[in-house]
């Protein structure tokens, strides 16, 4: 559910999903995306890996790979869903690092401020 959320938030943020180069700029330089989500539908590729949780190099599921919409969703999923792991694998992971901080930036542009 909060993958899906996501990418309502996401597409009211600036009326696309994808692409997003300044998302696709936090990937390694020699990182490409798949054709996206569409074309990968079989269960295990929203799972972690077996064995640690997460894919290297800023990925946390197979699914993330697929496009940068799905990337931007299953990172924002899993850092709500699974709080804990995602924390831990990003302090190993510098590209999660950044990921996980531009999302809470965007979040911060689509929460309406409490006037007081």
């Amino acid at each position: 559910m909060h993958h899906e959320v996501f990418h309502f938030a996401d597409l009211a943020d600036d009326g696309s999903l994808a692409p997003d180069p300044a998302w696709e700029a936090l990937n390694a330089p020699s990182f490409v995306y798949g054709a996206g989500g569409r074309t990968l539908r079989a269960a295990w590729a929203g799972r972690p890996p077996e064995s640690d949780g997460f894919l290297s190099g800023g990925f946390v599921s197979p699914y993330a790979t697929s496009g940068a919409e799905e990337d931007k969703a299953e990172t924002f999923a899993f850092a709500v869903a699974r709080p804990a792991q995602v924390k831990e694998r990003a302090a190993q992971d510098a590209i999660l690092r950044s990921k996980l901080h531009e999302i809470r930036g965007a979040s911060g542009r689509w929460i309406p401020r409490r006037r007081a």
